[in-house]
């Protein structure tokens, strides 16, 4: 567990920390680390983040109630916790107290190279005939890349959250280049992702030498995000 004392010292940081702009760049860090610089290994599987997102509560100074206020998100830092509530999934927690819970939910990852959504991990980890309760007791399973990912990350609002604290925040995070690749399907987070489709339009019309016509927009919006919302019509009306 030595190499993982990067992640041990910025979860100190956070748990310290008691300013709601710091704490989410906490938080963002260490979702950056978990896909830049970690991979999960359970039983000869291979697991890479591509899209995370956290999961904190601490009582005292970051009560999200969009937690699942589980016992498997307290003090079991570095261990997998598989939801009982919700749509399934699973997490990996990085709380190593009693006083907090604080767990990143792995909502898209690369299973030994391929493409996979939160329940479809699920349904890869138990394929093997273990238990939930075996594979969450497994120790070590997250493990420092022999060398960095080298991708871009970007930030969003959590997927799917209903309870409103916290539910603005970017408290997702992800690999920017993934979102165009077609073989991966993040149909899931097409909701979440409208803001940095207008903030990237933007961007594409400001550093354009051409006038930009909606075939313009289209095309280079499905090439960085792997899919044309139906808003880029009103998108494309309202750039600056």
């Amino acid at each position: 567990m030595e190499n993982l004392e990067d992640l041990k010292l910025l979860v100190n940081e956070l748990e310290n920390n008691t300013n709601k702009e710091e704490q989410i760049k906490i938080l963002q860090t260490i979702g950056k680390i978990l896909i830049t610089e970690y991979e999960i290994k359970v039983d000869g599987i291979k697991i890479e983040p591509l899209w995370v997102e956290a999961y904190y509560y601490n009582q005292e100074n970051f009560a999200d109630c969009n937690s699942h206020l589980d016992d498997k998100q307290k003090n079991r830092f570095g261990k997998l916790y598989f939801h009982n509530k919700g749509y399934g999934g699973f997490d990996i927690c990085l709380s190593n107290s009693d006083k907090f819970y604080l767990s990143f939910l792995l909502k898209a990852t690369l299973i030994n190279g391929k493409f996979s959504t939160q329940t479809g991990i699920y349904d890869f980890l138990t394929a093997n005939d273990k238990s939930v309760s075996e594979l969450e007791n497994k120790e070590n399973v997250l493990i420092k890349k022999t060398s960095p990912k080298n991708c871009k990350i970007k930030y969003a609002e959590r997927v799917g959250i209903t309870k409103p604290c916290y539910k603005t925040e970017a408290l997702a995070m992800f690999s920017f280049e993934a979102l165009g690749n077609d073989k991966y399907n993040f149909t899931f987070a097409h909701k979440v992702l409208i803001p940095l489709v207008k903030e990237e339009m933007q961007n594409y019309k400001n550093n354009s030498n051409q006038k930009l016509t909606e075939s313009n927009y289209k095309k280079k919006c499905k090439e960085v995000f792997g899919w044309t919302p139906d808003a880029l019509n009103d998108i494309f009306k309202n750039l600056k």
